[in-house]
């Protein structure tokens, strides 16, 4: 029974945190530059999109090539406020899935910065060509 306790006393503080995790990022993110991304969009289902150029893509269904498929998120704690963030974008017919490795500061309650290199190599360090900060829309 005292085995049991402590099992469920984990499991329940290991669902706190992750859930606490997405709650944190959870909504609709604008990009101060608007060059490229105009926003991001976490719900807290797990499910990510966002804007580029006019377009939008991601969420639980878009069309891409003419394929449907759909984007979703992990948020991993690393060190002090800087974050794994690794967006997955399943084929829905196939369940082929490719991930984009990211890292995440928060830097205020509402701003985060995401740096990406679109090489399949997670980031190290933010910089002015991989990072855009981006705040959260009221």
């Amino acid at each position: 029974m005292k085995y049991l306790f402590i099992f469920l006393m984990v499991t329940t503080q290991i669902w706190f945190v992750t859930d606490n995790t997405y709650n944190q990022f959870a909504g609709k993110w604008v990009a101060e530059d608007h060059v490229k991304i105009e926003y991001f969009l976490f719900d807290d289902n797990g499910y990510a999109e966002f804007a580029a150029n006019g377009q939008i893509f991601g969420g639980k269904e878009f069309l891409f090539r003419g394929e449907k498929g759909k984007m979703t998120y992990e948020i991993s704690h690393n060190i002090d406020d800087t974050y794994y963030l690794d967006f997955i974008i399943t084929n829905i017919e196939t369940e082929e899935n490719a991930k984009l490795l990211c890292i995440l500061k928060l830097i205020d309650r509402d701003t985060i910065l995401i740096g990406t290199n679109f090489e399949n190599i997670r980031p190290e360090e933010f910089n002015s060509k991989n990072s855009i900060t981006l705040k959260r829309e009221k």
